[in-house]
């Protein structure tokens, strides 16, 4: 009797992927919100150094028992992901002191800008993705992501006029982090574990900030945290950074970052759900909700410029 064909290996794994897909979608999501309700008790410095040091401390102990062969991939990998980590600790500082003054929805939509920084470092570094930046996809939906900034920051509904802040600022100079930190680690992705990867990215990341906060923060504010703000820190820690960083890196491997990208815009939605269940005030006016149409609709075009010039490589 014939044997019958071996299921491919990328499809067994298509129901974990995009499970580590939603935990990333997810996790990210809820990070600025959990940001912004743990901004009373900390100052910035302090608040990201506790939360990497916790999501690292638990991803070590992960690693130690389940993928201790991976983990010393990764620490042999030390220069490049401590490179990487220098980009993850400013980018974790800008977006948690903008967090502590702009809505978690607006920062979340600024921080889509992103998208457009990855294109750019593509076009920069990797010579098959040039073509990319000269599609008219790409062109229209960067000029559509531009405008839709512009809207979102209208904060008063009688004026177009956009208010840019220090906070705005900040976000747009994490966008670029951001973008950095996603063009290096795919490529690294396919080269390591991702639990382990980011396990170490962690730990190097951890020893940056907490340097950060005994130099410009409190870290003795955690002594004095009550016991429902220590578990929805320890929560912060290990959902929006323990789960979601390995479990997006793992879903990207496997299902592509432009397919990964697309369903990442969904990030606003939930975050802006979240953000009024707990800050009804925080609602966005109508010209904001033309312009995170428009810039969500020109980020979605600017994904589809970057896969179809990939697929017309293959």
């Amino acid at each position: 009797m014939t044997q019958p064909a071996p299921i491919p290996e990328d499809l067994r794994r298509s129901p974990a992927a995009y499970g580590g897909l939603s935990v990333g979608v997810i996790g990210w999501a809820l990070s600025p919100v959990l940001i912004r309700f743990l901004s009373e008790p900390f100052d910035p410095f302090t608040q990201a150094f506790v939360r990497y040091s916790c999501a690292a401390l638990a991803l070590t102990l992960l690693c130690l028992i389940w993928l201790p062969r991976q983990l010393a991939d990764a620490v042999r990998q030390w220069r490049p992901l401590a490179a990487l980590s220098v980009v993850l600790v400013v980018f974790q500082y800008l977006l948690t002191a903008a967090c502590f003054g702009a809505t978690p929805t607006i920062a979340q939509l600024l921080l889509k800008l992103g998208l457009l920084f990855v294109i750019l470092l593509s076009f920069v570094l990797f010579r098959e993705e040039r073509s990319v930046i000269k599609s008219l996809p790409y062109i229209v939906g960067t000029l559509l992501s531009l405008t839709g900034v512009a809207l979102v920051l209208a904060q008063d509904p009688g004026s177009l006029a956009p208010r840019i802040d220090r906070y705005a600022l900040m976000l747009f100079m994490a966008a670029v982090c951001w973008a950095i930190y996603v063009v290096t680690a795919r490529r690294l992705a396919f080269g390591l574990h991702p639990v382990a990867m980011f396990t170490m990215l962690a730990v190097y990341c951890s020893a940056g900030l907490g340097l950060l906060s005994v130099l410009f923060g409190n870290p003795a504010a955690v002594l004095g945290l009550d016991r429902d703000t220590s578990l929805l820190l320890i929560f912060s820690a290990l959902f929006p950074i323990a789960a979601a960083h390995p479990a997006y890196h793992f879903a990207q491997k496997h299902l592509g970052s432009a397919f990964c990208g697309s369903v990442e815009l969904l990030n606003p939605l939930i975050t802006f759900i979240l953000a009024v269940m707990i800050w009804p005030e925080e609602r966005l006016n109508a010209i904001q909700w033309i312009g995170a149409v428009a810039l969500l609709t020109g980020s979605f075009l600017v994904l589809r410029s970057r896969r179809h010039a990939i697929e017309l490589t293959e």
